[in-house]
């Protein structure tokens, strides 16, 4: 019996440490999900920014932004 145990805690092993790896990459895909989510509304207020600026200074702009 002691080499059925000594599988069956082997296996066990495996399956703890695979089960961890999953849930491993499971958090990390969560975590850049959220990163990306955030990245796209900082890009969108910059663009708006941007978009309020040119038309709040369409007459006094600097030589360079002609």
């Amino acid at each position: 019996m002691g080499m059925f145990d000594d599988l069956k805690k082997k296996v066990a092993d495996i399956s703890d440490k695979a089960m961890n790896k999953t849930k491993d990459w499971s958090d990390t895909t969560k975590l850049n999900s959220t990163i990306n989510a955030e990245q796209k509304k900082i890009d969108n207020n910059y663009y708006y920014i941007g978009k309020l600026y040119a038309t709040m200074h369409a007459n006094d702009y600097e030589s360079d932004f002609t």
